[in-house]
């Protein structure tokens, strides 16, 4: 005998576990979904936090260069503004009449060079004749290029010479007479002139600067 009722309570009792099967589908579904998404934001995150870093890191460096660039160019200006005025300084010394006095003694004349030397709180000051011989200080300085300059009548400052832990400048410059070249006066000096240019710069918080012939 069919009974109907016992077919209405055999749905009855698959119809919650399809239900059941249903939802526990959606659930994995929506887990995978979830983590997709959170994926996909870690990803978006890290993409974006890198393509920032490299954006900073570019215009650190840009503004870095640019800084650099500036100071270089400062200092190279101050260099070129104190050699000018050294060799200036120099030159007029050189004009000086006793140089060229033929009535004022050899020794009278080293002994105003070094005067002037220490005025200008130099190391020494030397009077070399056209063959490059400073009779005086007894040195041949005819191979230097600082007296192979100032005997072609120009204004010279060398670039540093070094002696074991000592350091030095040569600066010279051609002595007149009747508009031709007498004699070459020169002077040594320290080299704080050009350490002074430098003391000055910052580069950054523990940056240093160097002068570089």
């Amino acid at each position: 005998v069919y009974n109907i009722n016992d077919t209405k309570k055999k749905r009855g009792r698959a119809g919650p576990g399809f239900c059941g099967l249903w939802q526990k589908e959606m659930k994995k579904i929506q887990t995978k979904i979830i983590a997709m998404v959170v994926l996909a934001t870690i990803c978006v995150s890290f993409i974006t936090g890198g393509i920032s870093l490299l954006v900073t890191r570019y215009s650190t460096t840009s503004a870095i260069e640019k800084n650099l660039v500036e100071t270089a160019e400062l200092a190279a200006l101050a260099a070129e503004n104190m050699i000018s005025t050294y060799t200036l300084t120099i030159a007029e010394i050189a004009s000086n009449p006793t140089l060229v006095d033929d009535n004022i003694s050899l020794a009278e004349k080293q002994a105003f060079v070094q005067a002037r030397a220490e005025a200008y709180y130099m190391r020494m000051g030397g009077l070399a004749d056209l063959n490059g011989y400073d009779a005086i200080n007894q040195k041949d300085i005819s191979q230097e290029p600082f007296f192979q300059a100032a005997r072609q009548g120009q204004n010279y400052m060398s670039t540093p010479y070094i002696e074991g832990t000592d350091a030095y400048l040569m600066v010279a410059s051609p002595v007149f007479k009747d508009g031709a070249v007498q004699s070459v006066i020169y002077f040594q000096c320290d080299t704080y002139i050009l350490q002074s240019i430098i003391e000055g710069l910052q580069i950054g918080e523990e940056g240093e600067a160097y002068i570089l012939d």
